[in-house]
């Protein structure tokens, strides 16, 4: 279960999608439709609606949260009042950041930690593969299929050449 995205299907009748996650700030919130940026706009504090692309059956909505990394929300500073709102956004926030990471890792290829020494795809497909070179690279569909035809055509020649002779 993600702690920090949801996702949806869209039906194409709706443009409308709840945040079922908590956020600091709304700027913090962005959404994704098959994998390109959309705009949206807030319609309440768990409810968006995306402006564009307007959507069609079968599109993938991804609403996400990404917390900054790089700014800190809080800075103590020596000799200041340390209020519990203030530790609660400097935790929140390292919190959230936690969980986003958690959610990044278990979204990718991942050891197999039942003792098999293997990768664990996920059910999905690995794509950008390149043509291999050493005999244990791994290979895609486009270098198997081309060997396949070379194996094919030189079995179709030499079973022309058998039958000649």
């Amino acid at each position: 279960m993600a702690n920090s995205k949801v996702t949806y299907t869209a039906d194409g009748s709706t443009q409308s999608f709840a945040v079922t996650f908590p956020y600091i700030s709304q700027s913090h919130v962005s959404v994704t439709v098959n994998g390109a940026t959309a705009t949206f706009i807030w319609n309440n504090d768990n409810q968006i609606t995306i402006s564009t692309p307007t959507l069609t059956g079968g599109d993938n909505v991804v609403i996400a949260r990404s917390t900054s990394l790089t700014t800190r929300l809080i800075d103590y500073v020596d000799g200041s009042n340390l209020t519990e709102t203030d530790l609660d956004l400097d935790s929140k926030q390292a919190f959230y950041l936690a969980q986003e990471a958690i959610d990044e890792r278990d979204s990718h290829l991942a050891l197999d930690l039942s003792g098999a020494d293997s990768w664990d795809g996920l059910s999905k497909k690995i794509t950008d593969v390149a043509t291999p070179v050493a005999t244990t690279d791994v290979s895609n569909k486009a270098y198997v299929d081309a060997q396949i035809d070379t194996s094919t055509t030189n079995a179709d020649n030499a079973a022309a050449s058998a039958t000649a002779a």
